[in-house]
């Protein structure tokens, strides 16, 4: 097929043990007549790394990425970056393109001067029913998830952002559309569904996480501190302390793929702060502010344990550069100090 035929358009396929479904993630890319479709193995132990290098030699367009297991954020970025279409998709490599979602969302990108066109997702495999996303706003999507991960993106638009966030071991896709939100992009969203997404009884990621979605949000704020106010973030420490535990295994797995993210350490720090654990939770801080010096989160946090062992002029030296680098977290802070203050006279 001459390259004029083809549509503008790279779908990144990525894959973790998908091996049973991969063919009809590529099959249904194929029938989208792509530039280029890039499956990315992520460690798979299945065999579906063989599986796409057979479907590799039916196109000459299908090009593989193998990689350690370093979850789906990882995958998606190592496929991005090695695509040279102006135009993305993310399919993961159980779920299926619609066969004219090449054509109807490139189509409407080039009508409405779009650089992001989603639509609904079908659910299929134990689920049956539509996704249709709630109406696209650069704010509101920090609060409720508003694009499916199969939705069409320009490249560059990725790359402005250096794609996803590899700390993050879930909500990897909403945590992008954040902060592609926060240039506010002009979303062009289709009445109409435009891919289908498998749900099976063994997904236990996708479980999980639908289990958990009170911790989701959280997560993205503490991802994405700049974006959030100081409620948001006291809201997102709480809910941690509250349910962290529940989350600590895979919190754990993922850290060890990760060990110098700063948000990772945040999260070990809270955890272990939620344990009582303050020994754990002052070390975690402070290699959260070993990377990132300015997280006021971190500098609250550390001071609040400071201060609960009576290590005050530490503590209030870390409050204070808190107030500096987040002027809002002023109030936090002043609830520390009334804090210790209430628990001197009652000692007295």
């Amino acid at each position: 097929m001459t390259q004029s035929l083809l549509a503008p358009l790279a779908v990144i396929i990525t894959c973790f043990n998908k091996r049973e479904f991969l063919a009809d993630a590529v099959h249904s890319s194929l029938a989208n007549n792509p530039q280029q479709i890039i499956v990315v193995d992520d460690g798979s132990l299945d065999g579906s790394l063989m599986e796409a290098q057979r479907l590799a030699a039916l196109d000459p367009r299908i090009t593989i990425i193998s990689q350690r297991n370093l979850g789906a954020a990882a995958a998606r970025n190592s496929g991005w970056r090695a695509a040279t279409a102006p135009w993305l998709v993310f399919l993961d490599g159980d779920d299926k393109l619609q066969t004219d979602f090449a054509t109807v969302t490139i189509a409407a990108a080039k009508h409405s001067g779009s650089r992001i066109v989603s639509g609904y997702a079908a659910m299929f495999g134990t689920r049956t029913d539509v996704w249709r996303p709630q109406k696209w706003d650069p704010y509101f999507i920090r609060y409720d998830n508003a694009l499916p991960i199969s939705t069409l993106v320009a490249r560059d638009l990725v790359q402005s952002v250096a794609g996803y966030n590899e700390s993050l071991p879930f909500a990897e896709d909403w945590d992008l559309w954040i902060r592609l939100g926060a240039q506010c992009p002009n979303v062009t969203q289709l009445e109409r569904v435009v891919y289908e997404y498998r749900r099976i009884e063994s997904e236990t990621l996708s479980s999980f996480v639908d289990d958990k979605w009170e911790l989701t949000a959280p997560l993205m704020m503490l991802a994405n501190q700049a974006l959030y106010n100081v409620e948001d973030l006291k809201f997102a420490v709480t809910r941690f302390l509250e349910r962290g535990h529940e989350w600590s295994s895979a919190l754990n797995k993922h850290s060890a793929r990760h060990p110098t993210s700063p948000l990772l350490a945040l999260l070990a720090g809270i955890l272990a702060e939620a344990k009582g654990d303050f020994s754990a939770a002052i070390n975690n801080y402070a290699a959260v502010l070993g990377f990132t010096p300015g997280d006021a989160v971190a500098l609250w946090r550390i001071g609040g344990v400071l201060l609960r062992l009576n290590q005050t002029s530490e503590a209030y030296a870390l409050l204070h550069q808190a107030r500096i680098v987040r002027p809002d977290f002023h109030f936090l802070v002043t609830q520390n100090l009334k804090n210790l203050e209430a628990q001197m006279l009652s000692a007295n």
